[in-house]
């Protein structure tokens, strides 16, 4: 990715490539070799067969690659990831497959893909992509990645009326300060844009974000020196002419407990002037809130193994893994069940329950807890003292 010199290009919000969107650019060995597009392999002597790709696939494919592997590519992206045969071709000089060193791409620590702006690929989007790779990269019955201009969208299916009063909840998607600066100067806001569900949304679609949602800006430190929050039409825009924090400046999306980060520092604040419906200035499209495919996934819950009667006591056992704290319910006689115990991480598997009736039947479950997220109960394990 490439920091813009006129245009204000939140590009890292949008680097969702699993595949080559960094800003320090992909490796020199990933350049594919041969014409992957005609059906030949790199020698040009082995027919490579069909080109369509497996739905799975293909729905990994353009939730985190082609906002930037499209074609044309956008955001310094290497090549097109849009068909099978693209993946089937060689990188460069490495002797792999371009599917080869983009799954090694996804597992990196330095230079990973998606970039470190980006939350990672999900665990399934991962292992979908892995099997396919595992497997030889065989074809599907879903097709190529049609290549731009990408179908456009309106989520919402309500758009703004171009003959209504003016409001600050006009004109959703169109550049901002490009038309204030003639037409409105007093409201020519510095910072001033439109955040989407997605990343093809049509001209003037009102998109309410979702709970909670904010744009911050941040100075070349790091800090937040403005957050901005979205009104219903998905319009965002702060309340002064001039910038009021240091410039250059970042920014970042946050939505539904992930955020998309910028790294390019930028020195314009008109948003829609590159992310237009198909992007431009080497934007892949729409500034887009994060998704939930975005967030961390929830943890395994632990497994209950047995529950032991110690005279007046029951031990209780479990196995669990990458968990903050153990949350343990407990019900007794078939009730309702409630939590009695909050333990420490995955270090912790056994505790022993005061019990008090042999007559009474006690029921354990537990929920594993990382990150503030917890999953789903456990199995469940009865016993007597």
């Amino acid at each position: 990715m490439r920091a813009r010199k006129t245009a204000f290009s939140l590009l890292p919000f949008l680097l969702v490539s699993a595949f080559g969107c960094t800003s320090e650019g992909p490796p020199s060995d990933d350049a594919p070799q041969g014409a992957s597009s005609t059906g030949q392999a790199p020698d040009g002597g082995v027919d490579l067969g069909p080109n369509e790709l497996p739905c799975d696939v293909r729905e990994v494919l353009e939730e985190i690659c082609v906002s930037c592997h499209a074609s044309p590519v956008a955001a310094g992206a290497p090549m097109p990831l849009l068909t099978r045969h693209d993946f089937l071709a060689l990188s460069g000089d490495s002797g792999k497959t371009v599917g080869e060193r983009s799954l090694e791409r996804m597992h990196l620590a330095v230079a990973p893909m998606p970039p470190l702006s980006e939350p990672p690929a999900s665990p399934k989007q991962m292992a979908v992509f892995e099997q396919w790779v595992a497997a030889g990269m065989p074809a599907g019955t879903c097709g190529a990645i049609p290549e731009k201009p990408a179908e456009t969208t309106c989520a919402s299916g309500k758009t703004w009326d171009t003959n209504a009063t003016p409001t600050a909840q006009m004109n959703p998607g169109l550049a901002c300060r490009a038309c204030h600066k003639t037409q409105a100067s007093d409201f020519n806001y510095f910072f001033m844009g439109t955040v989407f569900p997605a990343f093809h949304e049509k001209d003037l679609c009102m998109s309410p974000p979702p709970p909670g949602a904010k744009v911050e800006i941040l100075d070349a430190m790091g800090k937040v020196t403005m957050t901005l929050t979205p009104n219903a039409a998905g319009n965002f825009m702060s309340s002064a002419i001039v910038a009021g924090v240091p410039i250059p400046y970042s920014a970042r999306l946050v939505a539904n407990g992930v955020t998309r980060s910028m790294n390019a520092p930028q020195t314009d604040g008109d948003c829609n002037k590159c992310h237009t419906e198909q992007g431009t200035e080497g934007a892949p499209g729409r500034l887009v809130w994060p998704r939930a495919y975005d967030a961390p996934p929830p943890p395994l819950p632990p497994v209950l193994d047995q529950v032991i009667p110690m005279g007046d006591a029951l031990h209780v056992t479990w196995t669990a893994t990458g968990c903050d704290k153990i949350l343990l319910y407990r019900n007794e006689g078939g009730g309702a069940f409630s939590l009695v115990y909050t333990l420490g991480g995955s270090t912790v598997e056994q505790h022993d329950d005061g019990a008090y009736s042999s007559a009474t039947v006690y029921c354990y479950r537990a929920q594993c807890k990382a990150g503030g997220v917890s999953s789903v109960d456990s199995n469940e394990v009865c016993g007597s003292p």
